[in-house]
């Protein structure tokens, strides 16, 4: 445009360019807005921390939606403090007045707090497990539709795995990597957990994701050095950058009109031990090829799986563990998607248990193996080593500890005392046992009254043989299905 100016004419540019609001705009302190940029990991982010001054219509003298970082110690752009899993209240708001002074909006709050969590100031907490809230929740910020999510409507918080190929994609894994890459992040340092105080402004960035870890969660940390990330408890004060959420079917560029949650699932979960090898498969309808990011969040622990479809139709995901389970019982795992499906997976406190009705409103735990298998193995998988071994009724079977489990699976035949050992690719126990016993058990050799054993119980402790009641009760309110098939030969059974 020409402009005529006293006299004087020049040309000017006029961009017009679509901001991003503030998901809590209606709110006077968080009338701001966003630019999205794309990272060199190919995924689309927003320009600027989360209350950062460019994207803030309050600070006249510094607004410009467009406009990031000039340098990593630019204050400007270091934005607001949250803590992990809290909505944009005015608790995270900071005051920046220079490269390494900031005021916090409001003030602090002894943490944690119970429901309802209505307080606007930053909250302290010094105890485990070092969280402004009780009691902790895990799904706050998970995806799009996690309960606060403070990101701008189709934004979210990243997830570890996004930080980590962020950080991986940038021309140096330190703060000038960052700075040079097209986010320019900066070093808006903490607030600290204990008194909400501000620290390491203007040396280290830290920036949240939406991944838990146990008690705690996990961050990305810039600085001069390095690029690392890390765990920290959810009461400090760190940055939010928000990356797009894709589309809402897959949280990525694929699209799938059906998911079918399935009974496909390994490993086993266990209440206080953190997880390995527990992996839950599901099968997408994909209408369009592309990539995914698909999350289930529940009682401590995230199955989380990522990839490309590479073709359209009936395709398999393999969702991974992470976490430590807090409670027994069976928890319901919700895809983070529209539209979703759930799955229920089931922790114990010792080790392996098959959660069975045994009536509409009543479920007993059994254990996974027979006595005597190899418990290193997985129950579902049809293979010698979970067949277990073989004791006359009655008997009690090389029980000597109280750990049949571990006694059983070391134990030679032993005719005796009723018992033969399970059969092994190289034994395959086909003659007789020597010694066999003819001795009739007596009648309540098995039978467990007001809750007390008898010596003869084969079984670990705090474990009973069913009754026949209680077996009909699991053929009655169960649905049958059969794994593997009968194949002829001296060590299959």
């Amino acid at each position: 445009y020409a402009t005529n100016n006293s006299g004087g004419t020049a040309n000017f540019d006029f961009r017009n360019i679509a901001p991003i609001p503030d998901r809590n705009i209606a709110d006077a302190n968080h009338v701001m807005f966003y630019v999205p940029v794309c990272g060199v990991d190919g995924k689309i982010w927003l320009n600027n921390n989360l209350g950062a001054d460019y994207a803030n219509t309050a600070k006249t003298s510094s607004f410009s939606p467009a406009t990031q970082a000039s340098a990593s110690n630019d204050f400007k752009a270091y934005g607001s403090h949250y803590n992990w899993g809290r909505y944009s209240d005015g608790h995270a708001l900071i005051n920046w007045s220079s490269a390494s002074a900031g005021t916090a909006v409001n003030g602090t709050t002894a943490g944690p707090i119970p429901s309802p969590w209505t307080s606007t100031n930053f909250i302290t907490s010094g105890a485990t497990p070092f969280d402004w809230r009780t009691p902790q929740d895990n799904n706050l910020w998970q995806g799009v539709s996690g309960t606060n999510n403070p990101c701008p409507i189709g934004y979210r918080l990243p997830t570890e795995t996004e930080l980590s190929n962020l950080r991986l994609s940038f021309s140096a894994t330190t703060s000038a990597g960052a700075f040079a890459s097209p986010l320019k992040l900066p070093f808006g340092g903490q607030r600290v957990f204990s008194n909400g105080a501000l620290n390491l402004v203007d040396s280290r960035g830290y920036f949240w994701s939406s991944t838990v870890s146990s008690i705690s969660s996990r961050i990305m940390f810039t600085t001069s050095a390095s690029i690392a990330i890390d765990v920290s408890a959810r009461v400090f004060g760190y940055s939010v950058r928000c990356i797009a959420a894709g589309h809402p079917s897959t949280d990525g560029t694929a699209v799938v009109s059906a998911y079918t949650c399935s009974t496909a699932s390994a490993g086993i979960m266990i209440v206080g031990t953190p997880l390995s090898g527990v992996t839950q498969t599901i099968t997408a309808t994909v209408t369009r090829v592309g990539t995914y990011i698909i999350t289930a969040t529940a009682n401590g622990v995230t199955f989380a799986g990522s990839g490309t479809f590479a073709g359209a139709g009936a395709q398999n995901i393999v969702l991974t563990a992470t976490g430590t389970p807090t409670v027994k019982g069976s928890s319901t795992f919700t895809l983070n998607t529209t539209p979703n499906c759930n799955f229920s997976r089931y922790a114990s406190v010792t080790g392996c248990y098959a959660r069975i009705s045994n009536s509409p409103d009543v479920f007993k735990d059994f254990l996974c193996h027979n006595l005597g298998a190899n418990t290193a193995l997985d129950p579902h998988t049809p293979v010698v080593g979970i067949q277990g071994g073989y004791i006359q009724w009655g008997k009690r079977g090389p029980n000597t500890t109280g750990d049949s489990r571990a006694d059983w699976q070391s134990a030679a035949n032993d005719g005796p005392n009723g018992f033969a050992a399970v059969p092994t690719s190289g034994n395959a126990n086909a003659a007789a046992i020597t010694s066999w016993s003819a001795t009739i058990a007596s009648d309540n050799a098995w039978l467990t009254t007001g809750g007390a054993k008898t010596a003869n119980d084969p079984c670990p402790t705090g474990y009973k043989l069913p009754t026949s009641a209680e077996w009909t009760g699991v053929n009655s309110n169960n649905t049958l299905s059969r794994t593997g098939s009968w194949t002829p030969g001296n060590t299959e059974h």
